[in-house]
């Protein structure tokens, strides 16, 4: 009798365990099911904007780590506002939310953002950073003009084309990183950007736009690729911490007002192929004291030095009688007062 009771307790206990696993299971099953968390089947990971993709392939928005890891790409910015191309991408036309630091997608609506157009950003002085995805190709002009509180950008290494005055007068960038791709730089692109100490131009680059670095008070070192041939009118003006730069072996004009006002500059190396100095070029370099102008400049402008150091002396590698294309006040100081010239040098 009791052996039979015995048996009944422990087949009784043997249900009740059994049943509370079959209980369990079913609840493991109904959390995991649709993707395995207790939301009913969703990631967990969610799109702020319905465009932006859910990314992985080489023309999305998620970037790929050395080790093969797949980092997603923050989300668009809300507020940004999109114009579809002709050739089936868009580009980025405006802004209209309040986020500070903006993040500008790769991909929309499964197509790609290659540009970001003319006045997209214009006076949004507001924003401190902005994040251009990596398939833009090109910026605007004025893009970001009077961004005077933006203090970073990050650049794609895709991108080729920065537009006329396009980050004019972000006084709160210290630096920016060019790809080597971006060698179309247009004119006054970094215009008063003052708060610019170094630069690095790509190489590609052929020329130094017209006021490319106008007014930037805080360049203190600019690093020319040999691919340059043209400094431009204003190229450097109004760069009055910069103390050196190197001048690249292939470049044949130097324009009007190119180093105006470069105080701090204290030496000049120029090219033996130079054969143009605009006018005022030099002017205001009060640092310098010697200058060889080499036999190749057949066009020198007027007052090439005006307001530099009474001391300085002009080395001119060329006969007197050669300078005919050279104004007749090439020399002449700010007050008639003309500098000293050392004609036919030889270093």
């Amino acid at each position: 009798m009791k052996k039979r009771l015995l048996i009944v307790l422990l087949s009784v206990c043997i249900a009740i365990i059994s049943a509370f696993a079959f209980i369990a299971c079913g609840e493991t099953n109904s959390d995991g099911g649709n993707g395995g968390n207790g939301d009913g089947g969703n990631s967990g990971i969610t799109a702020t904007t319905p465009e932006t993709p859910d990314g992985g392939d080489s023309d999305g928005g998620d970037n790929q780590t050395p080790s093969g890891e797949v980092t997603p790409e923050a989300p668009a910015t809300e507020g940004l506002a999109y114009e579809l191309l002709g050739d089936d991408t868009y580009k980025v036309t405006g802004y209209t939310g309040t986020e500070t630091e903006v993040n500008i997608p790769s991909m929309y609506n499964d197509k790609k953002v290659t540009a970001i157009g003319a006045a997209a950003f214009n006076e949004r002085k507001d924003i401190t950073s902005v994040t251009i995805g990596k398939n833009v190709t090109e910026i605007g002009e004025e893009a970001f003009y009077k961004c005077n509180g933006m203090t970073s950008v990050t650049i794609p290494d895709g991108l080729t084309s920065i537009g006329d005055y396009a980050f004019q007068n972000c006084s709160k960038l210290t630096s920016i990183t060019l790809p080597a791709g971006a060698t179309n730089l247009g004119e006054g692109a970094f215009r008063d950007c003052s708060g610019l100490t170094s630069t690095t131009l790509p190489s590609g680059v052929t020329r130094v736009a017209n006021s490319l670095f106008y007014y930037c008070s805080g360049l203190k070192s600019v690093t020319l690729p040999d691919t340059v041939t043209a400094i431009e009118m204003s190229a450097f003006s109004g760069c009055t911490a910069l103390e050196s730069i190197a001048i690249p072996s292939g470049v044949t004009s130097i324009g009007t007002y190119a180093f105006y006002h470069c105080e701090k500059l204290t030496e000049i190396a120029l090219p033996s192929v130079l054969t143009t100095i605009g006018n005022k070029a030099f002017g205001y370099c009060k640092g310098l004291t010697s200058v060889v102008i080499p036999k190749s400049v057949t066009s020198v402008g007027e007052y090439i030095f005006e307001y530099c150091n009474y001391s300085l002396t002009i080395n001119c590698e060329c006969k007197k009688a050669d300078a005919t294309g050279w104004n007749k006040n090439w020399n002449a100081g700010s007050s008639g007062y003309t500098l000293k010239v050392v004609w036919e040098y030889v270093a």
